[in-house]
């Protein structure tokens, strides 16, 4: 009977746990299918981008409450049975490394004829042979140049440090690999980094050794378009000036599109209002015409919340979205369940037109956590693009970089 108490016990338990996790996978399919509906139109279409930017908004936010403890949506997905491909759907994507494109931009873009078909010859030989990009460039490049040294074309500014004019051929070889194999470990990072943010649980990536290609599993993604948006855009450091809000300049702009978002604000405001009161008249005729619904309220003395209401609602009348919505006292942080109502503000051609011709938007990488708040918030800058329309520095001048 011992024994029989200690078996009821423990299958409790264990019906206990596996309840537990399962919750997690129902609640993300709940939420799912929230997005889902939230994002389908009257003839049955999902917009895609528009259920992404639902399920973009709960991200950090409480989805899910069992015994007093609250979980977001990311702990959610975090917990959730792994379905994988086969049984939950989703994408498998397989990259591939350029080494060509490595090489000709290790060589400085050098637009030597005997190099480039050296490439060329390169990349048709690659198709039937299992050698090493380099072996078959050098191969290629030997027959066309038998006595030109691989140095003198890699020979430049930002190899500096790295290649000499009087290195031999095999020096140079080996600083071409290092450099195609660190390549591919950048971009291993960079793809493991954006992949967190699809939204899924346990995506996978792995490396393919000695391939150049990384391999990628993404359960329960269905937006191929973002998922290839993500994947595929190239990954550059750009350095640019930062315009600060009070100048002048600036300062004047922000402050014109504030004035004009408020406007439109208030016009949809009076023009709700003036249905009402029209509303009010009809059905009251013995309404007391004599005095405003605000002359009244600020007639009255005391402690009245009526006025001090009205009071309020004067007071954020004078702050469009644009401030409004900022999380920070005199700066532009925004919520970022808030990024998108901010880009379709200044998407806007009569806002462009407002703000200087030098000046452009971008947001932070990273999002501050706000403790207080249990948001995430993004900062909003504004950037010299300057007439070219090029940053002042690229990471390609930059050979060596450390933290002091």
């Amino acid at each position: 009977m011992q024994n029989k108490g200690v078996v009821v016990a423990l299958t409790i338990a264990i019906m206990a746990l596996s309840i537990y996790f399962l919750s997690f996978t129902l609640v993300s399919r709940k939420v799912q299918q929230e997005a889902t509906a939230y994002a389908t139109d009257k003839l049955g279409s999902v917009d895609l981008a528009k259920k992404q930017n639902y399920l973009d908004s709960l991200w950090n936010k409480p989805v899910y409450n069992i015994f007093g403890a609250e979980f977001t949506y990311k702990e959610v997905k975090d917990n959730e049975l792994s379905l994988g491909l086969d049984l939950q759907g989703g994408m498998h994507v397989v990259l591939e490394i350029s080494p060509i494109d490595i090489v000709r931009g290790l060589s400085d873009n050098n637009q030597d004829p005997a190099f480039l078909a050296a490439l060329q010859k390169a990349k048709e030989m690659e198709k039937t042979s299992n050698a090493n990009f380099t072996v078959l460039f050098y191969k290629a490049f030997k027959e066309a140049n038998p006595s030109r040294s691989l140095a003198s074309v890699f020979v430049s500014t930002a190899n500096k440090d790295k290649v000499k004019l009087t290195d031999s051929d095999e020096a140079v070889l080996k600083f071409l690999d290092k450099e195609i194999k660190e390549s591919i470990d950048r971009s291993y990072t960079i793809l493991k980094t954006r992949i967190d943010q699809f939204g899924t649980s346990q995506p996978n990536i792995q490396q393919l050794q000695g391939s150049g290609r990384i391999q990628i599993e993404i359960p329960g993604a269905d937006n191929p378009q973002r998922v290839r948006k993500l994947l595929q855009s190239a990954a550059r450091l750009e350095f640019w000036e930062i315009v600060e809000t009070f100048d002048p300049q600036l300062g004047q702009s922000l402050i014109a599109i504030n004035q004009l978002l408020l406007k439109e604000q208030n016009a949809k405001k009076a023009s709700v209002t003036t249905s009402q009161t029209n509303t009010a008249v009809k059905t009251d005729a013995k309404a007391d015409t004599t005095k405003s619904a605000l002359e009244k309220a600020l007639s009255k003395t005391g402690s009245d919340s009526t006025a001090k209401n009205s009071l309020d609602s004067l007071k954020s009348a004078t702050s469009s979205a644009l401030f409004a919505l900022s999380t920070q006292q005199g700066g532009f942080m925004y919520a970022t369940k808030d990024t998108a109502t901010i880009n379709a503000i200044f998407k806007r051609e009569d806002v462009k037109n407002l703000l200087p011709r030098n000046v452009g938007i971008f947001w932070d990488v990273k999002s501050d956590p706000d403790v207080t708040k249990g948001i995430e918030d993004l900062r909003l800058n504004f950037v010299n693009i300057s007439r070219s329309g090029k940053p002042l520095l690229t990471g390609d001048v930059i050979n060596d970089a450390r933290s002091d």
